[in-house]
């Protein structure tokens, strides 16, 4: 959605846009504009090899000025790519590496907003060694100091990735298994209630906050599905 909306509104007048899709193994593809209308990532995949152009990344640099990123989540917005295109000398849309590293990452972000006065759930990390070795221990460390119902999700994902509202300690199994499919540092947290706002920032050295949106869920969670369609 995010690809699609950049190339479909970017101005024809200034820049002339190249789709370039990343497939699930990090390789780089300038997809046609049918690809593009695809329904979902891996409609896309299906007919790489047969419709796309592979773009090694040593040769990026020959084929763009500057990449307008809308990519979501791990390697894509947790410092990954912004450094591959650092390396590469070309200029890219969005937070450095270093901002978007740390702004992946949910439990090291937190660390610096609470060291610097600003409130934040309260969160218990979950390694999965420590999980594996006595996940009865931690579900009781769970239950005496967030209590129920909390959130568990992946340390490193956005979107609403594998973000789950657990009721009870019986839920807290399978919650546990489905962020560890995504990563291995897991964050059960305090349910916060009340409403979510996003709010955007634009520019670095006179950065200009844009209006603030609120986001309704459709249920107990904020979806993929209610952030993006």
């Amino acid at each position: 959605e995010s690809g699609r909306n950049i190339f479909s509104k970017i101005d024809r007048l200034r820049y002339a846009p190249i789709p370039i899709f990343m497939d699930g193994r990090a390789a780089l593809w300038e997809i046609p504009l049918k690809l593009l209308m695809r329904n979902s990532t891996s409609d896309i995949e299906e007919d790489l090899a047969a419709e796309a152009d592979p773009i090694p990344y040593e040769s990026l640099k020959n084929r763009v000025d500057v990449a307008f990123l809308g990519l979501h989540g791990k390697y894509g917005e947790d410092g990954c790519m912004q450094g591959l295109l650092e390396l590469l000398g070309i200029p890219y849309t969005g937070s450095g590496v270093l901002a978007s590293a740390v702004g992946m990452d949910k439990y090291v972000s937190r660390q610096i907003l609470e060291i610097s006065g600003i409130d934040v759930p309260q969160t218990i990390p979950v390694p999965r060694p420590l999980w594996d070795a006595n996940p009865d221990a931690v579900i009781g460390r769970i239950a005496r100091e967030i209590g129920f119902p909390c959130i568990v999700k992946p340390c490193r994902e956005g979107c609403s990735t594998a973000v789950k509202k657990v009721v009870a300690p019986e839920g807290l199994t399978g919650a546990v298994a489905e962020a560890f499919a995504w990563d291995n540092l897991v964050l059960v947290e305090e349910l916060l209630t009340g409403m979510e706002v996003t709010c955007g920032v634009l520019g670095v050295d006179t950065p200009e906050a844009l209006t603030p949106s609120e986001t309704i869920p459709t249920d107990d969670v904020l979806s993929l599905e209610d952030k993006f369609l």
